[in-house]
């Protein structure tokens, strides 16, 4: 298992990316960014299979219907 962070906007919001060795990922707080981080799944081989939200503020789901 690994953890990826990125930075999804200008308000210091994490997402996680958490991988498994069969190649399956789930995203935590897609606050921005969906291309950067559709870039790191097809980079490396990985299936988003689970998208986990903390909770509803937008800078925290702003980028779960482009995922």
């Amino acid at each position: 298992m690994n953890i990826i962070t990125i930075e999804t906007n200008g308000f210091g919001e994490n997402c996680y990316i958490v991988t498994s060795d069969q190649g399956n990922a789930a995203v935590i707080d897609p606050g921005g960014k969906a291309e950067e981080i559709l870039s790191y799944l097809g980079k490396n081989g990985l299936t988003a299979k689970k998208i986990l939200l903390t909770h509803g503020h937008f800078d925290h789901i702003a980028a779960v219907w482009e995922l």
